[in-house]
């Protein structure tokens, strides 16, 4: 079991969750793991651009998308949910043939639910145990029963946080319960330091996230943009996509960056502008960088995170209905920026890892 591969499985929803998975890739690639990714959609796309020589698997996915502003948000969720049942059964046949044909000897699975296998040690990543939904006590609740019953058929959950009061994710994982093991693993980044910077640039706008929220907030900065006078740096989010909305000589827009490409433009920014999603930030944490966070609309975790992120002075937040570029570099320069030491979670991976394996071997009869 030691030399067989690992497979490693996050989310297509939008590129948090495969952005957060590339350091534990690595980690575990250049320990010499034999390593095996799955994926599906544009998540897939940025994992195979940036492992191009590991093995890659097409993993059944759903494409999830956010209530838009005026549709009814009950019906929306709903859809989603069934969405979220038929990606769930999908996965379990998917990964019972899998497992056999690629010999797999542990999973690591990022909010794959239907990703773990009674005969292998099976990893689930997440950073919301404690649901938000939006709709009060009684739907947190059962949706929380719902998905950690699920959560609960691997054998650990890597929280991908820090357990103390400088924690990030909040009450979405502190305390977090389940039947399993919990390790609280440290931070995510992919983002690097790194000396060689681009020129500086008043600002950075990083996008990323399920449509049609992605699109309407571009548009919304691209309008903006027009009659803005300093440099901006566009990160797009869009792996598959060639063409930009337009030419402009002080903002650069891209579609996809490399990790190289994208430390140094977040470090090379005086201010960045991207969502209050997890990853986007962990990696601000990583670089000591400020930021201004625009929660994604009807998201009831984005929302949560914002506001809970602005009180442990990590960054404000402006909702997307109030915001504009003006408003955010003012609320930027009124805001007393304290931002943690960032705990690196490659330092437990590796270690996280041989005890699981020791401990599975030991309770097989």
């Amino acid at each position: 079991m030691e030399h067989a591969p690992i497979l490693i499985a996050p989310l297509d929803w939008g590129l948090g969750h495969v952005t957060r998975c590339i350091p534990i890739i690595e980690t575990l690639d250049q320990a010499g793991y034999p390593v095996i990714l799955a994926g599906s959609g544009t998540s897939g796309i940025l994992l195979k651009n940036h492992f191009p020589t590991l093995t890659y698997l097409e993993c059944p996915g759903e494409v999830f998308t956010y209530v838009e502003k005026g549709q009814n948000r009950s019906m929306g969720n709903l859809q989603q949910a069934r969405k979220l049942i038929r990606q769930i059964k999908s996965e379990r046949l998917w990964i019972n043939e899998i497992v056999q044909q690629h010999k797999i000897g542990l999973i690591i699975s990022d909010n794959r639910y239907g990703l773990s296998h009674p005969s292998i040690p099976s990893i689930f990543i997440t950073h919301q145990i404690n649901v938000i939904s939006g709709f009060g006590k009684l739907a947190n609740w059962l949706v929380q029963t719902v998905l950690k019953k699920h959560i609960n058929q691997f054998h650990l959950c890597w929280i991908p946080d820090v357990a103390g009061e400088q924690n990030l994710s909040g009450d979405l994982s502190h305390p977090a319960k389940l039947n399993i093991p919990i390790e609280y693993i440290g931070w995510l980044s992919r983002v690097e330091q790194n000396s060689n910077t681009f020129s500086n640039s008043e600002l950075l706008i990083l996008l990323s996230g399920p449509e049609p929220a992605r699109t309407a907030l571009e548009i919304q900065i691209v309008h903006e943009l027009k009659n803005y006078s300093g440099n901006v740096n566009f990160v797009r989010g869009l792996p598959a996509e060639k063409s930009i909305p337009y030419e402009n000589a002080s903002v650069q827009f891209y579609n996809t960056t490399t990790q190289t490409q994208l430390s140094q433009l977040i470090q090379s920014a005086s201010l960045v502008i991207c969502r209050s999603g997890y990853s986007s930030v962990m990696d601000m944490v990583k670089l000591n960088k400020k930021a201004v966070f625009i929660p994604t609309p009807l998201q009831p975790e984005q929302v949560y995170l914002a506001k809970h992120l602005a009180q442990q002075k990590v960054a404000p937040f402006i909702p997307q209905e109030n915001f504009t570029l003006q408003k955010a570099t003012a609320v930027s320069k009124n805001f007393d920026y304290a931002l943690p030491l960032f705990s690196s979670a490659t330092k437990k991976i590796l270690q996280s890892i041989q005890l699981l394996r020791k401990r599975f071997t030991a309770q097989q009869p």
